[in-house]
């Protein structure tokens, strides 16, 4: 029952918390439910280790009983007030009102679901919360002793039973009424106690996980925790003055969440150039955010389908463990083997990525069609072979991937402090400077396919007015279409009809399907002269003019 649509209503309404999925109430279990993630550092060992911290059942015995009270088809009482009576023995609502007065926020800083744009807020004060409750619930009760429920079950009976209001009922419809009045009664009472059991519930899971939080905090080898907060956040953490992480998340904003681990070496941030290579993953806005970027596996029908950018992954609690796993090995690399960890998240990362793109720029256009294009930028066979459409799609890849390296320079200049970089940038440079005349065969190859799918668009609009207008002698589509419907078709001319309708139709689909590849050969042109620009503006720049 919608209290909103009902005159009267009280403003104030419980969040429909019921409508959640239960494993993320009843049911939620795991990371920054059961236990935090954490790494600890030992000054005297000099060694980083992960480890949970166990989050304490406080208020188990709550948390049963409004389990056991959600769970009962009538356990809320005849009044709806079984909850109510129920917290009144416990001090847990005391408890809120104290620990809403300590605080800034209304409400926990707890993201229900990490990947979800959509989040309820848990407020802390919980009398509040039961106060809106408590005038919701009246409301129900008034409207029942006003016969609202009563009144509502009969239009419904009466209307699917075709009878007049006013007239006598029989007893079987009359208690037909009564009977559903009851239950509709019920289901009211029943849905907003729902919502205030889950709200409770979801109070635990939160207030739970912020004690464990400070708890956590008194300890000063604690150096990093896994957490769950809404929208931004972005601890550093400094093991010395030369090395931090920082876990940069963003949870609870659906396609716009994201999970990362940025790692700094001497105020340098770790880049990951290698994603780089990962072409229709890697996006160059967010590679600036990060070292390493965390997000769940596509499913095998997202990848069958191609779904693999950046809108279709997720992110979930349990990539903690994978985040604080690398977080660990990459402090314990740096404290042990400074070296090794610049060989392996600064050299190998940027000389991987260079060798990648040296071989991608001489693989052939199949390959990298099969590799990277996936189901982007189709093509009809009306008007280029499949040599050319392979052909235009591949210089794509390898301008996109190879011009866009550029956009790099300044990561890898900042590098010069820790390693020197004038190798992989001459590397860069001759690459870009292998594909810049490649770009342009293309851009002139483009501009001749332009030129054919334009002259097939006008062919055949032409055609579609000619078959409208003109016909083939029998008479026009235009005319016949009029005359169909004043007067209708003899046999004969029916058939003249139907040869014109059919070859209007086929050349209505054959429209839309060149008008498809009229677009994608602009967007590809676009690109590739995008990408020769782009090789042109850094090379004239001081760095690479000097080369």
């Amino acid at each position: 029952m919608r209290l909103d649509r009902v005159s009267g209503a009280p403003l104030d309404k419980i969040y429909s918390f019921s409508d959640l999925p239960t494993m993320h109430t009843f049911d939620a279990a795991g990371i920054n439910v059961d236990h935090l993630l954490l790494l600890q550092y030992t000054l005297s060992n000099n060694f980083v280790v992960g480890a949970e911290f166990a989050i304490a059942n406080l208020y188990d015995d709550v948390f049963l009983k409004i389990e056991s009270l959600y769970a009962e088809a009538a356990g809320f009482g005849g009044d709806g007030l079984a909850v109510i009576r129920y917290l009144e023995t416990t001090d847990i609502v005391q408890v809120s009102e104290e620990l809403s007065k300590t605080v800034v926020n209304d409400y926990f800083n707890y993201c229900v679901d990490v990947n979800d744009r959509y989040q309820p807020k848990i407020f802390i004060n919980m009398k509040e919360q039961l106060n809106i409750f408590l005038k919701n619930l009246s409301f129900i009760q008034k409207l029942h002793s006003n016969s609202y429920f009563y009144n509502a079950s009969k239009k419904t009976i009466l209307d699917e039973s075709g009878l007049e209001d006013g007239l006598e009922l029989s007893d079987d419809i009359e208690a037909d009424i009564e009977r559903s009045a009851h239950e509709s009664y019920i289901e009211a009472l029943n849905a907003i106690n729902k919502d205030v059991c889950v709200y409770i519930i979801l109070w635990l899971h939160a207030y739970r996980f912020s004690q464990a939080r400070i708890e956590c905090s008194k300890n000063k080898e604690n150096i990093a925790f896994s957490h769950r907060y809404y929208g931004w956040s972005q601890p550093l953490y400094s093991l010395n003055e030369d090395f931090q992480i920082e876990f940069k998340t963003n949870f609870g904003y659906g396609y716009s969440s994201y999970f990362y681990l940025v790692m700094y070496y001497k105020g340098i941030q770790i880049f990951n150039f290698l994603d780089w290579v990962n072409y229709g993953i890697a996006d160059l806005s967010q590679m600036h955010k990060y070292s390493i970027k965390y997000t769940e596996e596509p499913t095998d029908d997202e990848k069958e389908l191609g779904q693999t950018n950046n809108k279709n992954q997720t992110i979930s609690n349990e990539l903690w463990v994978e985040a604080v796993e690398d977080a660990k090995e990459a402090c314990n690399l740096y404290l042990r083997e400074e070296d090794a960890f610049i060989r392996k998240h600064i050299i190998d990362n940027l000389g991987g990525m260079v060798s990648r793109l040296e071989k991608i720029i001489d693989t052939s256009d199949a390959e990298i069609n099969s590799k990277y294009r996936s189901s982007a930028y189709k093509f009809s066979s009306y008007c280029f072979s499949k040599e050319e459409i392979i052909k235009v799609k591949s210089m794509n890849v390898k301008g996109y991937m190879i011009s866009g390296v550029l956009g790099f320079i300044n990561q890898i200049l900042k590098l010069e402090e820790v390693i020197s970089v004038k190798s992989y940038l001459e590397r860069i440079w001759s690459l870009n400077r292998k594909l810049k005349p490649m770009l342009e065969l293309e851009s002139i190859r483009n501009k001749d396919m332009k030129a054919r799918i334009e002259s097939e668009v006008k062919n055949t609009k032409d055609r579609m007015i000619v078959v409208w207008t003109v016909g083939d002698g029998s008479g026009c589509l235009r005319d016949l279409t009029n005359m169909k419907k004043k007067s209708g078709l003899s046999s004969d001319v029916q058939e003249v009809f139907d040869r014109l309708q059919k070859e209007h139709d086929d050349l209505s689909l054959k429209n839309k399907d060149i008008m498809e590849d009229y677009d994608n050969v602009n967007k590809l042109l676009r690109n590739i002269d995008r990408y020769t620009l782009n090789i042109e503006q850094y090379f004239s720049k001081q760095y690479f003019s000097k080369q």
